[in-house]
């Protein structure tokens, strides 16, 4: 078989699988999640045979997965699922290996797949963790959004003489937001992990500095703040 007809029969699989996908959402939405999910998990296998298991195409089927699962009230599955396509999809990302004609539908599925969490994350009842969730992925789109406008309207960008819409600052502020939420997420996270395995440790919280505590006198400004809080 030669490289053009390999190429072929991958994106034939590729194919086959947003498919399923597909047919697995019309027979949730026809009532029947069961078959749903069988049907989603066909088209997650077809992709494993492929050799594209890790990939934005696996992701968007996980995305459906997740939703299926919810409504089945697995909702535990639910959030390992939506997460496991989260972490493709941003691995995705991260490498810039996406075409300029499909990075917007793999940051769709991003927001899909944080949206998911979110939900799950309320139903959890961890409600900052949802909002913080849902307001990194918004501020990534909307970067994303201006983007896409800056890139069909040239004229839209900055000028050199700082005049007209301000598109690139904008999308630079927002997905500086959308980096500052999710780096909070992750810090509460190794918080959480820390105080369940050593729950005799005294835990205590500090306002946010403005910058990194790197020296002593990051630390004196840290000691005085506890000092000042309430035993």
């Amino acid at each position: 078989m030669s490289s053009y007809q390999a190429s072929s029969a991958i994106t034939g699989m590729a194919d086959e699988a947003l498919l399923a996908r597909d047919r697995a959402l019309k027979a949730l939405d026809e009532g029947d999640p069961v078959a749903a999910l069988r049907i989603a998990g066909e088209g997650l296998a077809v992709l494993e045979a492929a050799g594209l298991g890790g990939g934005p195409d696996a992701a968007a089927v996980l995305v459906a997965r997740a939703e299926i699962e919810e409504s089945l009230g697995r909702f535990g599955d639910a959030a390992a699922t939506a997460a496991a396509a989260l972490a493709f999809l941003e691995d995705v990302l991260a490498e810039d290996v996406v075409a300029e004609d499909g990075a917007g539908d793999t940051l769709l599925l991003w927001c899909q797949a944080q949206e998911r969490l979110a939900a799950l994350e309320r139903l959890a009842g961890d409600f900052d963790a949802a909002a913080a969730r849902l307001s990194a992925a918004r501020s990534l789109a909307a970067a994303e959004t201006l983007d896409m406008a800056a890139a069909e309207t040239p004229d839209l960008r900055d000028g050199p003489d700082g005049s007209g819409p301000r598109y690139d600052l904008a999308a630079a502020v927002l997905r500086m937001h959308a980096e500052r939420m999710n780096l909070g997420k992750r810090e509460r996270r190794l918080a959480e992990h820390f105080t369940s395995a050593h729950p005799a440790i005294p835990v205590a919280e500090v306002v946010a500095q403005p910058e990194d505590v790197h020296d002593l006198d990051g630390l004196r400004v840290i000691g005085t703040i506890l000092s000042q809080q309430s035993p």
